[in-house]
């Protein structure tokens, strides 16, 4: 588990664990910003240390915007803002190698 938020991925890393339980799965929880290669490397060394350098599952959830959404902001009202943010990172996160 990766994360850019050390608080958060503490909180989750706790919640982990409660529901692990007496699971015999491994995991880990790894402090990293995606958008440093420095970061990267060292959680991609942290997974080949701790898992004898192979995964089983591999979940990538990240996807970074800097709108966000709250009760007082709509998608309606941002308009092109919104799709052109959108297509940037579709650009970046699905099309570029």
């Amino acid at each position: 588990m990766l994360d850019s938020n050390a608080e958060e991925l503490e909180h989750v890393k706790k919640q982990a664990e409660k529901w692990s339980g007496s699971s015999k799965a491994s995991w880990a929880a790894i402090h990293c910003d995606l958008s440093k290669r420095d970061d990267i490397k060292t959680a991609v060394n942290t997974v080949k240390e701790n898992f004898d350098g192979k995964l089983d599952l591999l979940i990538n959830n990240a996807f970074p915007t800097t709108l966000s959404m709250s009760e007082d902001r709509r998608m309606e009202a941002e308009g092109d803002a919104i799709e052109q943010e959108w297509d940037v990172k579709i650009a970046i996160g699905l099309t570029a190698p």
